[in-house]
């Protein structure tokens, strides 16, 4: 299935920085605004915004985000009320919700996804490296 072969290519750009900058447990809860360097995984809750400079973003099955998501390919498993840029791929599997504005290069929705929102696709920011 692509989806699990994207899934795998985050986790794997994950894997090779030796951690996970940042990283939410489920049932954990985080209420702020959080920028980092690299890569985050969110298995928790968290009100705030989320933004990573040069990292991707995994949004687990577990996680109910409210706040706004910046990085550059961003997957989500969970549920997600705010807008979302991703300067690569956007990814929402089976099972996610998302609701807000997103713009990103691309945009791939699995099917028993849901998403309610305004979509702005601009491919020259997509990169495959």
């Amino acid at each position: 299935m692509k989806g699990n072969r994207i899934v795998m290519e985050i986790v794997n750009k994950l894997k090779k920085t030796g951690s996970n900058e940042l990283f939410l447990p489920i049932n954990s809860k985080f209420d702020g605004d959080i920028t980092v360097e690299g890569h985050a995984q969110i298995s928790g809750t968290m009100n705030g915004n989320i933004k990573t400079e040069n990292g991707n973003i995994l949004c687990g099955a577990e996680s109910v985000i409210k706040g706004n998501i910046e990085g550059v390919d961003v997957a989500i498993f969970g549920v997600v009320e705010g807008d979302i840029k991703s300067l690569g791929q956007l990814s929402l599997f089976g099972g996610a919700r998302l609701t807000g504005s997103v713009n990103a290069a691309a945009f791939v929705v699995e099917k028993n996804a849901s998403y309610d929102g305004h979509v702005t696709i601009a491919p020259s920011n997509y990169s495959d490296e």
